[in-house]
């Protein structure tokens, strides 16, 4: 599955550590496990909700020529 990143929140809390930023922007688009998070719809617009651990990868964008 893949989607655009339309928000990110402020990163995880990790004992002994402290937080930890999230790996992922906002415009990013992303591959994630099927069957994942919750989805809603949001004026109109189907969303879902991910935890980072459930995002495969970051696609890159197609160099240009």
């Amino acid at each position: 599955m893949q989607g655009d990143v339309l928000a990110v929140g402020p990163g995880r809390i990790e004992p002994g550590i402290g937080t930890v930023l999230p790996n992922v922007s906002i415009g990013d688009e992303v591959l994630f496990v099927r069957y994942s998070g919750i989805s809603f719809s949001l004026d109109g617009q189907d969303v879902l909700i991910l935890r980072e651990e459930d995002v495969l990868g970051v696609l890159q964008p197609k160099a240009e020529t």
